[in-house]
């Protein structure tokens, strides 16, 4: 499953209530990713970057694709938003049983007291059946509504919104929040600065989208071949005297001739004999 948002924004310039942002989730079942950590400031952008993310808010600029697909209701089918204020919050004074059943209804299952019971036993928190909602933890806290959210048919993403806000150390929920997201599920934490640091450096990604990749540029082509040096030109014949004197004339080369055929044949150079 792929969450992209390219631009995303919900306002304009300096009153934007969520500046232009681009993000990318990526996982699946057979490669899980880490969770993701998006930082935004300001009390109200991690709720209305939730809904924007999740499906439940049109932004002003920019889109979010799923799958690659613009399809916002196929988005609200699969993403759940999890203890998102003004949305998916339970309230803070309602007893932990309540919520749980209310969360079981919601997604279709029994929702009795005995499946209450059931459920709050599996995440060790059978003692805090009536305990209200806002005393519970927030690593236990967190863990249980992740659980409930993805017992709703479909849903394969989590957005959770703000959970620092909740108090205690962001490492021990973040376990929590590993632990779903090692079975392939798409989780996002959105959160602020300071706590989106502490989870990158615990091993979630930043979701940023990553820098485009310039096509590279082709191949110069091969240099031509040098052309063969041509051949040193035949020195030129020398007119000085010396080489002139150096230099055999027809006629010495006439002389050494006759001389070198005498001296082959002493006989032919003798005079004949008189014949008796």
């Amino acid at each position: 499953m792929r969450i992209t948002a390219r631009r995303l924004a919900l306002g304009e310039g300096l009153a934007a209530a969520v500046p232009a942002m681009d993000v990318v989730a990526e996982t699946s079942a057979a490669q899980p990713a880490a969770p993701i950590a998006l930082a935004v400031e300001t009390a109200e952008r991690p709720q209305l970057l939730s809904l924007l993310l999740g499906g439940r808010l049109k932004p002003t600029a920019g889109e979010v694709l799923i799958d690659g697909s613009d399809d916002t209701a196929e988005l609200r089918r699969r993403v759940a938003l999890v203890d998102t204020p003004g949305t998916s919050e339970p309230s803070p004074g309602v007893a932990l049983r309540t919520v749980v059943a209310e969360e079981l209804a919601f997604a279709g299952a029994p929702s009795s007291r005995r499946a209450v019971d059931a459920v709050l036993t599996k995440h060790g928190l059978a003692d805090h059946a009536r305990v209200p909602l806002r005393a519970v933890p927030a690593a236990p806290r967190i863990r249980l509504l992740s659980e409930l959210a993805l017992l709703r048919d479909g849903i394969e993403a989590l957005v959770i919104t703000s959970p620092e806000r909740h108090g205690g150390d962001p490492r021990g929920w973040f376990g929590e929040v590993r632990q779903v997201a090692a079975r392939g599920v798409l989780t996002i934490v959105v959160t602020d600065e300071a706590t989106a640091a502490l989870l990158r450096a615990a091993g979630a990604s930043d979701g940023s989208a990553p820098a485009a990749h310039p096509e590279p540029e082709p191949a110069a082509p091969a240099p031509a071949p040098a052309p063969a040096p041509a051949p040193a030109p035949a020195p030129a014949a020398s007119t000085t005297p010396e080489a002139l004197s150096a230099s055999p004339t027809a006629d010495d080369e006439a002389g050494s001739t006759a001389t070198a055929s005498a001296t082959a044949d002493p006989a032919a150079a003798r005079p004949a004999a008189q014949e008796h």
